[in-house]
């Protein structure tokens, strides 16, 4: 890989993309730890409050409270905008 394909952008969030998908599996309707199995489910404003408590043995459990749908808007809205 070029130095100029480390320094795009592009090349930044799909770091941060592969990094949240080891901890997090996006459903449907759902959130996922992949660690501990622990669900969030989007319905009544989910999406928007800290992940609930992973199970005892998570090893993403003991970092501080998450919040992997912010973290993903956030990857993604460093993407560079396409241009027809």
């Amino acid at each position: 890989m070029s130095t100029r394909d480390r320094n795009d952008p592009n090349y930044a969030v799909t770091a941060a993309l592969e990094e949240w998908t080891r901890d997090w599996e996006l459903g449907k309707t759902f959130l996922h730890c992949r660690h501990c199995g622990t669900l969030q489910t989007f319905h009544g404003g989910g999406g928007g409050q800290p992940f609930p408590a992973h199970k005892d043995k998570c090893l993403i459990g003991k970092r501080d409270k998450h919040f992997p749908l912010y973290e993903l808007r956030a990857a993604l809205d460093t993407l560079s905008p396409m241009t027809p």
